[in-house]
């Protein structure tokens, strides 16, 4: 058993530490912004609007709100009082144990030229979801942290897609996961058998903490769109503070591309007014790379009531003859090490 008033060795210390330190780097280096890249062809198309939600016995239905939640929904469709009224949320826990489906028909796009390569992208589906296009099965998804893509060049043909989401219950998928094991794991906040929240990959807050209700619902919580891409793209970048010197910051800009063949691709990154370029022969696979930076007098990053929390412009463009694809975000140059105290469990993060 595991005690809810068992205090944590150092291994537990050292381990929750270290994924603060991270959090603290991955806010630091890698805040993305959505947006269309700089090739035409390179287009988003959102859909946010034409959804439909219904319970899967037929009772509730009606239109949905994109990005949203199941209990937005149906507040906004007047079948439910206001959960925060009052204990109203204890009588709305049928919700949070009901399977749900999200439907969307999507018409043919003239302006999605047939040389490009379609997708349909989920940047957070909330949580255990599956994904159906026209019918047939295209996702299986369990982690409402993460960005789905659905490869959509078989149904380029098709008049019409038929978008269909169906939301298993989070509290009845995670309490499958807890049949079996022998203790209760330490959710305080949880109170349901089994501790769902424990196995889910889903905001814990849902359900329940001081400030709300347990409502561990579903939905589309963050933007979906279709996208059209070429054979090369820029999956993933990042900006890494390596050293800070006297008046010189040394950073590196790190690069994830994608292709689907051999090219020649000319990579282009941007810090604020800085440029670096290279030209670079890919492969069709995943490839990696690294351009560093020197900057001169740079305008650090500082936590809260130290100083400002400055960002700098970033950005990655790659280009061939294929196409092009570009991210764009804003990083904060800053490094943070973890100061392990010898005696006493104090955490101490220094910025340099």
């Amino acid at each position: 058993m595991i005690s809810k008033r068992q205090q944590p060795g150092n291994d537990t210390v050292r381990f929750w530490n270290s994924i603060l330190v991270c959090m603290l780097l991955e806010l630091l280096s890698h805040q993305p912004c959505l947006g269309q890249g700089s090739d035409p062809h390179q287009s988003r198309i959102f859909l946010d609007t034409g959804w439909t939600y219904r319970s899967m016995d037929g009772r509730f239905s009606g239109k949905a709100t994109v990005p949203g939640a199941i209990h937005n929904d149906l507040l906004l469709n007047r079948q439910i009082p206001d959960p925060f009224y009052r204990d109203e949320a204890l009588r709305l826990g049928w919700i949070d144990t009901t399977t749900w489906i999200y439907e969307l028909t999507v018409f043919a796009h003239e302006e999605v030229p047939l040389d490009r390569h379609l997708e349909l992208v989920f940047e957070g589906l909330d949580t255990y979801a599956h994904v159906r296009i026209n019918g047939q099965l295209v996702l299986d998804a369990a982690n409402m942290f993460r960005q789905w893509r659905i490869n959509l060049d078989t149904w380029r043909d098709a008049d019409s897609l038929v978008i269909q989401i169906t939301f298993d219950p989070a509290i009845i998928r995670g309490e499958e996961f807890s049949i079996g094991i022998p203790w209760t794991y330490p959710a305080d906040s949880d109170p349901f058998p089994g501790k769902p929240s424990v196995f889910t990959r889903k905001a814990a807050c849902q359900f329940g903490w001081d400030f709300a209700p347990p409502m561990p619902g579903c939905g589309i919580w963050k933007q979906v769109y279709l996208h059209s891409r070429s054979d090369l793209q820029v999956s993933d970048a990042w900006l890494q503070t390596t050293r800070i010197h006297g008046d010189t910051a040394e950073v590196v800009m790190h690069t994830t591309l994608i292709s689907e063949k051999e090219q020649l691709v000319l990579l282009e990154a941007r810090v604020n007014d800085l440029v670096s370029k290279r030209s670079i022969t890919v492969l069709p696979c995943q490839f990696l790379y690294e351009l560093p930076f020197q900057i001169i007098h740079p305008d650090l990053w500082w936590p809260q009531h130290a100083g400002d929390p400055v960002l700098c412009n970033a950005q990655v463009i790659a280009r061939s003859e294929s196409g092009s694809d570009t991210q764009i975000w804003k990083a904060g140059i800053r490094t943070i090490t973890l100061i392990r105290p010898r005696i006493h469990r104090v955490l101490h993060l220094r910025l340099s």
